[in-house]
């Protein structure tokens, strides 16, 4: 169980990764998102990134070898990253907003 965590979590973190850089290409998206959960786009990633970066650390259990380990740790270390900077893009973002 541990192992199937392990690897989608790996597979969700490139997926939360690609939402952010095509979601910074097009406002098309933007619309899209805001449409169908009626939140912006970048809380979206947010709330994705933080649910996969839990599932990387319930993953760690599941390591067997270097191989799992290493996916692991780079799971972990994309994710944190990522919710680093999409916490402070959203924080900054909430700052410049007008009233």
């Amino acid at each position: 169980m541990g192992n199937k965590i392990n690897f989608w979590s790996f597979v969700l973190s490139w997926l939360c990764l690609i939402l952010f850089f095509i979601r910074g290409a097009s406002s098309h998206l933007k619309n899209i998102i805001i449409a169908w959960t009626g939140i912006h786009p970048l809380i979206f990633i947010l709330y994705l990134t933080l649910i996969v970066f839990i599932l990387s650390v319930f993953g760690f259990c599941g390591i067997s070898n270097w191989v799992t380990a290493i996916r692991s740790f780079f799971t972990a270390i994309l994710c944190s990253g990522l919710l680093i900077i999409l916490t402070y893009t959203i924080l900054i973002g909430a700052l410049f907003e007008l009233p």
